[in-house]
């Protein structure tokens, strides 16, 4: 990753080469790399653009989602855009719309060596689980919704961990596993993306 660098010893690994990008994946963005706003660390693109992504799935244009999906993953893994970046692609998926789902299912069964169908569907499947689960504090929160948050995740971590081996640098799989792994895996399972995000990002 650009501009980010990697803290050895085992008290400093919550402070990582990853640690920017999981501010980014606590916080939530939006789609596409037209007209970005800032104010502080937050980010927003307008929903205008998301929907140039949401219509291109919708209207099931799936080797046009592989081509863009495909260049900016080359772009990130030639250096000429940074892992935020590339990770801010991938928002338009964050809608949670049951159509959506529809419609990711024919892009994978489509192409199913796509890893940015493969991926989508596992960032799609991961919001559906945090929609379910809810924003309550966890002791106010019913088993059902919990369980509930843990079958989408099984969905959304099978996609995202069989899509790790098609590109040569999935470091938007790492963000989504990391941020998987705070609802149920705890501190090992962090760590372990963590490396695996920082042998992959030289």
């Amino acid at each position: 990753m650009q501009s980010t660098k990697q803290i050895a010893g085992p008290a400093s690994w919550a402070v990582p080469a990853l640690g920017v990008l999981i501010f980014i994946a606590c916080i939530g963005f939006t789609f596409v790399p037209l007209s970005i706003s800032y104010a502080g660390w937050m980010v927003e693109l307008p929903q205008k653009d998301r929907q140039v992504v949401l219509n291109l799935l919708r209207t099931a244009q799936f080797s046009r989602l592989n081509q863009l999906y495909e260049d900016l993953q080359q772009q990130y893994e030639t250096g000429l855009i940074n892992d935020r970046d590339l990770t801010l692609q991938y928002q338009a998926f964050y809608d949670t719309s049951p159509e959506n789902e529809t419609f990711l299912n024919h892009w994978v069964e489509k192409s199913p060596k796509s890893y940015p169908a493969r991926l989508a569907r596992g960032i799609y499947y991961a919001s559906v689980g945090k929609e379910h689960r809810g924003s309550d504090f966890i002791r106010n929160t019913p088993a059902e919704k919990i369980l509930e948050l843990h079958r989408y995740l099984d969905l959304s971590n099978r996609d995202v961990v069989d899509s790790l081996p098609l590109t040569a640098k999935p470091i938007v799989n790492v963000l989504q596993l990391l941020k998987s792994s705070k609802h149920r895996d705890g501190e090992k399972s962090n760590r372990m993306w963590l490396q695996y995000g920082n042998r992959i990002d030289q």
